[in-house]
C-alpha cells in the first residue's frame, strides 16, 4: 500500500493502527508492505516539528485472487479446449490471441504452438493474477486395415467371410489441396506394410490432409493383390472424414492404382476407434475377387521338419508344402508370409529363417543366415508395419529385427534386460502399434513400444484370454508347438489363426 502527501521536507514518522507500528523516512511518498489480509488500518504522521496528523481514514486490505488452475487436456493441443479456473467473477485476457485465446469462463483454445499469458481480473475489486499457458503441435495417427471381401458389400464382417490381409504395402501422402491423388501431391511421404490382421498406422503426423494409396506393385503378376479389385458394394467410397470404421474407403484412381480421398487430421479426432482424439483409425481398404477362392491350412510340422497343408474346410491332409529338410529346415517353429508372397519359415535348430515359394513350397533361399546377429534357436516371426522381420531368439530373450528385403541383421529390438524368458512362438503387433511377444519360461504376454522396443507392461497368461480370443488357457498359448495359417489361394493371400 503506496501512502501519499507525506511532509516534503524533514524528518517523518508514520504510526500503523492496530499494532501501534511504526516507520520513519523521508519524502512524499512511503510503501508499507507486508500488511495482512482482509484488516482495517488507520494511519497518523508525525513531522520533523513534532506535529501529529489526525487519523487517516480506514484502509482495508484485500487478498489477492488465488492462482488459476489447470483442467481438462494438458497440454493443450491445437484445435484442442480445456478449462482453467477461476470461472466466473471476473475476467480473462490472453496475451496473444494468436497462440491461445480464452473466455471470461476460463475456456481456453489452441490457436497456433507457443506460450501465452492468462491474465484474470476480479470485477469487486479489480485484482488480478497470472499464469504461463503453452500450446503443442500434438503429433497424431493414422490408420486401420486392409481386407478380402466374400461378398463385395464394402463392409468389413468376419461373420459374412472377410479376411484380413497381411504383407499389403500402402503409402501415404500429403494431399496438395484438391482432395484426390494426383501427381502434384508429390512423392509418399511414409510407406508401411499391413500386418498382424490387416492393420497399417502411420505415426507422428502434423496436422493436414492426407491421403493413404494401396501401392500399385500389390497389383502386379504374383503380387499379393493380383486379380483383386477395390469392392463396389458401398460405392460412391465413403468420404474418410466420415469418421466411420470398417467401411471401404479405397476407389480406383487413374494411374495410381486404389486411394482414398483426403482425410483431415486436426482437432479432437473419433473416440470410438480404441486410439484416443489424437489419432483416427477408421480408413479401410475392401478387395474382391470373382473368381472361386479355395482355402487351406498351414501347420509347421515341428518333429518332421516340414510344412503340412491340410484342407481349410474339412482339415483334410492334403500335401506337404514344404518337404522334410527341405533347404536344411530343422525344427520349424513360426511362419509368415512376406509382402512379395513367400513364405518365410523359423529353422530353430538351424538358427536360421528360410524362404520358400509360398503356392508351391519350393526353397528358394536362406533369408536369415545361421547365427546372424547372434540369433539362437528362431521361433516367433512376423513382418512389422515397417516392413522389417522380427524374430523371437528363444535362446538369447531377444526379439530380433532384421531388414525385410534383404535378411540383414539390423539390430536387437527387444532386449533380454527387459525380462523376455524364453520368447515363443507368437509375437504380434497390434493395431494400435505395440508388439505383444508370448514369453514362455515366465508365463507371460509382453507388451513393448512397437517403434523402440521399450518395454510397457506385462501380463500373466491369466488375464491375457479375452485378448487372445480363442485362446483361452495358459497351455495353449505358451506352450503350443505349431503355428496355424490359412491363406485364400489363387492369389496368395494369408491369416494367421492363434
Amino acid at each position: 500500500m503506496v501512502l501519499n502527501g507525506l511532509p516534503s521536507s524533514g524528518t517523518w514518522t508514520i504510526t500503523r493502527s492496530p499494532g501501534n507500528v511504526t516507520y520513519t523516512g523521508t519524502g512524499t511518498s512511503y510503501t508499507v508492505t507486508g500488511l495482512p489480509a482482509a484488516t482495517s488500518y488507520t494511519f497518523t504522521v508525525t513531522n520533523s516539528n513534532s506535529c501529529v496528523s489526525p487519523s487517516s481514514a480506514s484502509v482495508v486490505i484485500n487478498a489477492q485472487p488465488s492462482p488459476p488452475t489447470l483442467g481438462g487436456n494438458i497440454p493443450l493441443c491445437l484445435d484442442f479446449t480445456t478449462n482453467v479456473t477461476p470461472n466466473s467473477g471476473g475476467t480473462w485476457s490472453s496475451s496473444n490471441t494468436a497462440i491461445a485465446t480464452i473466455t471470461n469462463a476460463g475456456l481456453v483454445t489452441g490457436v497456433s504452438a507457443g506460450s501465452v499469458t492468462l491474465t484474470y481480473t476480479r470485477t469487486s475489486d479489480g485484482c488480478s493474477n497470472a499464469m504461463t499457458f503453452s500450446v503443442t503441435n500434438c503429433p497424431y495417427t493414422l490408420g486401420n486395415r486392409v481386407w478380402v471381401e466374400a461378398d463385395n458389400d464394402g463392409i468389413f464382417e468376419m461373420a459374412s467371410g472377410d479376411f484380413p490381409l497381411d504383407g499389403v504395402k500402402v503409402n501415404l501422402y500429403l494431399d496438395n489441396g484438391n482432395g484426390e491423388l494426383d501427381a502434384s501431391d508429390g512423392a509418399a511421404i511414409a510407406t508401411q506394410w499391413t500386418h498382424s490382421g490387416g492393420y497399417y498406422l502411420f505415426k507422428n503426423l502434423n496436422r493436414g490432409n492426407y491421403i493413404v494409396q494401396v501401392d500399385p506393385a500389390n497389383f502386379n503378376a504374383g503380387g499379393i493383390l493380383e486379380n483383386f479389385s477395390t469392392t463396389t458394394g458401398n460405392d460412391p467410397a465413403p468420404d474418410p472424414d466420415n469418421n466411420i470404421d470398417n467401411d471401404d474407403n479405397g476407389k480406383t484412381v487413374s494411374g495410381f492404382g486404389v486411394a482414398s480421398s483426403a482425410i483431415t487430421l486436426g482437432g479432437p479426432e473419433p473416440n470410438n476407434d480404441e486410439d484416443g482424439l489424437l489419432g483416427n483409425t477408421t480408413l479401410d481398404f475392401g478387395f474382391y475377387c470373382s473368381a472361386t477362392l479355395s482355402y487351406v491350412a498351414l501347420v509347421s510340422n515341428n518333429n518332421q521338419d516340414k510344412v503340412n497343408k491340410y484342407n481349410g474346410q474339412n482339415g483334410t491332409y492334403i500335401n506337404d508344402l514344404v518337404t522334410t529338410g527341405s533347404g536344411g529346415l530343422s525344427r520349424p517353429y513360426g511362419m509368415a508370409y512376406g509382402p512379395n508372397g513367400d513364405l518365410f519359415v523359423s529353422s530353430s535348430f538351424g538358427d536360421a529363417i528360410l524362404r520358400y515359394n509360398g503356392q508351391t513350397g519350393a526353397f528358394i533361399s536362406t533369408f536369415v543366415s545361421a547365427g546372424s546377429g547372434g540369433l539362437d534357436e528362431a521361433r516367433g516371426l512376423t513382418f512389422g508395419p515397417d516392413g522389417n522381420l522380427y524374430v523371437n531368439s528363444y535362446n538369447t530373450d531377444q526379439v530380433k529385427r532384421y531388414n525385410g528385403t534383404t535378411g540383414a541383421f539390423i539390430d536387437n529390438f527387444v532386449l533380454s534386460t527387459t525380462g523376455l524368458n524364453g520368447p515363443h512362438t507368437s509375437l504380434l503387433f497390434s493395431s494400435d502399434g505395440f508388439l505383444y511377444v508370448a514369453s514362455l519360461d515366465n508365463d507371460k504376454v509382453m507388451k513393448f513400444e512397437g517403434s523402440t522396443g521399450a518395454l510397457v507392461a506385462s501380463y500373466d497368461f491369466s488375464i491375457f484370454s479375452e485378448l487372445s480370443g480363442a485362446i483361452s488357457d495358459q497351455e495353449q498359448w505358451s506352450s503350443v508347438r505349431t503355428e496355424i495359417y490359412m491363406w485364400v489361394h489363387e492369389p496368395t493371400i494369408f491369416i494367421k489363426l492363434l
